[in-house]
C-alpha cells in the first residue's frame, strides 16, 4: 500500500440513485486500496442486505440506493477492519444527533487525508522492521482509543 485510503470527494459520489449490482461495483472499485491479499470483497450484496436488515442503512428506495447510503457504506466498509457492527451502529446513532450526514462524510475523508500525510512524512523507511514495529503498535492504540471515545461520547450523549 503505497498511500493510504483517500475516500471519494463528495462531488464525485454519485448523486443517482444506483441499483444494488451498480453500487457494488461502485464501491469495489473505490475501495480497492483497502483490499488486502487475503480479502475476498470488502462489499457484496449479502453484507448490503444484512447491513439493511440490522438497520444500519436505510432501505433502499424501489431497490435504489442514495447518495447517503453510498457514503454510509462507504465508511462502513471501512471501519468494520477495527469496530464491530454494532459499534458502528452506536457511531452512526451518534453522528444523527451531532453532524449532518455530509458533515460527519466531511470529517471522515478529512481523517483519510491526515493520516495520507501522516504515512508520507514518517521519519521510517516503509521497508523497515521499525516501521512496522511502529505501524502494529499505532494500529492498537489507535483501536482502543476509538473503542473508549466511542464508548465515552455514546454516554455523554444518553445522559
Amino acid at each position: 500500500m503505497n498511500n493510504y485510503y483517500v475516500p471519494p470527494d463528495i462531488s464525485h459520489i454519485p448523486n443517482i440513485r444506483l441499483y444494488m449490482d451498480q453500487m457494488i461495483e461502485y464501491l469495489e472499485n473505490i475501495l480497492e486500496p483497502l483490499m488486502d491479499e487475503d480479502d475476498k470483497a470488502l462489499i457484496t450484496k449479502t453484507m448490503v442486505n444484512n447491513y439493511v436488515k440490522s438497520g444500519l442503512i436505510e432501505k433502499p428506495e424501489k431497490k435504489k440506493y442514495a447518495k447517503n447510503q453510498i457514503m454510509n457504506l462507504l465508511i462502513t466498509c471501512h471501519f468494520k477492519n477495527v469496530l464491530s457492527i454494532d459499534e458502528i451502529s452506536e457511531l452512526f446513532k451518534i453522528k444523527e444527533k451531532l453532524y449532518s450526514q455530509e458533515g460527519f462524510y466531511l470529517s471522515y475523508r478529512k481523517a483519510c487525508l491526515d493520516i495520507d500525510k501522516e504515512v508520507e512524512d514518517n521519519e521510517y523507511s516503509k521497508d523497515s522492521l521499525d516501521y512496522t514495529i511502529k505501524a502494529i503498535i499505532m494500529s492498537d492504540y489507535y483501536k482502543r482509543m476509538a473503542k473508549k471515545s466511542l464508548k465515552d461520547k455514546s454516554v455523554q450523549l444518553d445522559d
